[in-house]
């Protein structure tokens, strides 16, 4: 069954069968080479915000070949970084993450400018954090190591790059010894972009799942088939459910429901806000 299949049965039966009907279905996909954001790598975080990798040792995988332009990057090509999705915020001690119903379209800075700046000034896209965390001694003596190298520019063509040995560093400077070592636009026009999030392991993982509400994920290959069994995941933010006035409002406002979904429950003649 393809992962669309899935998705139209999924959402027809929850309508149906399921007292939560307003809970949502998001096909997630493996990373491919004409996604968006293939030229992003991607950072994973513990709970203290430090680089920990996908196998939790710090290293940093890029997931496919870097199709190398020959030319450095622009400076408006170094500051397109990813939307933000999220945002971190801290408190006495506490922490809460608020996942923005509409992604954070902003221009970061150059890797010039994030060396020679501020060190909350965003590099990245993804998750932004609270910005209170540092480096490690060894982080910092191996940030300070790679910035010391002379930046140069490969020849065009496809390369491996990384590894990136980020144990030790905050998603900030991991991103800035990558942006440093990555000088170079690939043959899209794109420069290296890092994008943060949090490990499936951790608290931060799970209250950004709740902040988006519960839904069901559904697994799909590069063939467009499904991969292994959807999974239900998250709640709805505060405990909010489908009895609660707010609750349609937030709905309406961009709450993650499809536009199928929508006319599941309100009927074929629905049309998303602003389009009536």
């Amino acid at each position: 069954m393809s992962a669309i299949q899935c998705k139209t049965l999924i959402d027809v039966e929850v309508l149906q069968l399921n007292t939560d009907r307003f809970i949502r279905t998001i096909i997630v996909g493996k990373r491919a080479e004409n996604d968006p954001l293939s030229n992003s790598v991607v950072l994973l975080l513990d709970d203290d915000n430090m680089v920990k990798g996908k196998n939790g040792d710090g290293l940093v995988y890029y997931d496919f070949k870097w199709d190398g332009s020959g030319n450095e990057a622009t400076r408006y090509q170094q500051r397109k970084i990813p939307e933000i999705v999220a945002n971190e915020t801290t408190w006495e001690g506490s922490w809460t993450i608020e996942w923005n119903m509409v992604p954070i379209r902003t221009l970061g800075v150059t890797t010039h400018e994030a060396v020679y700046g501020s060190y909350t000034t965003l590099i990245s896209g993804g998750v932004k954090t609270a910005g209170i965390e540092a480096d490690t001694v060894e982080g910092e003596t191996k940030l300070t190591a790679a910035l010391s190298e002379s930046a140069t520019i490969e020849q065009a063509g496809k390369r491996t790059i990384g590894p990136f040995d980020c144990s030790g560093m905050t998603g900030h400077s991991c991103c800035l010894m990558i942006k440093h070592k990555v000088r170079d636009s690939d043959k899209k026009g794109r420069a290296i972009q890092c994008y943060t999030d949090y490990r499936e392991d951790t608290e931060k993982h799970k209250a950004l799942i709740n902040s988006r509400g519960k839904k069901i994920f559904i697994f799909e290959n590069h063939k467009g088939r499904i991969s292994k069994d959807p999974k239900v995941v998250g709640d709805w933010p505060q405990g909010i459910a489908d009895t609660e006035p707010d609750f349609h409002d937030w709905i309406q406002d961009g709450g993650g429901l499809s536009d199928g979904q929508m006319r599941l429950i309100h009927g074929e003649d629905w049309q998303p806000p602003g389009q009536i």
